[in-house]
């Protein structure tokens, strides 16, 4: 258990697919945040190592940043979908594919 307060916010991002031009898990998909001057990129992938398994949600750190400006979300099937913000840090957002 790890219950240190250092101060640092995060947001967890859960992608789901439509299931027809996009799986259900959105492997593959890419997500980029707005966090005041930075942008932050991640891919949504099970494994990050030879045989290892991973859940496909998406944790950022932002730091002392209390919030994200704007997510754009590239689906694997090329489709973009983007979030306005602000989305508060400290939250799960998820977010279906439209």
């Amino acid at each position: 258990r790890n219950d240190q307060s250092l101060g640092h916010h995060w947001l967890r991002i859960r992608l789901r697919g439509n299931g027809t031009s996009c799986n259900r898990d959105a492997i593959g998909a890419t997500i980029e945040l707005r966090v005041g001057d930075n942008i932050v990129k991640r891919q949504v992938s099970r494994t990050r190592s030879y045989l290892s398994q991973v859940s496909a949600d998406i944790t950022i750190g932002l730091g002392k940043s209390e919030q994200v400006d704007q997510l754009l979300i590239r689906w694997p099937d090329g489709s973009p979908q983007n979030v306005e913000g602000p989305i508060a840090a400290g939250t799960v957002l998820t977010v279906e594919q439209k």
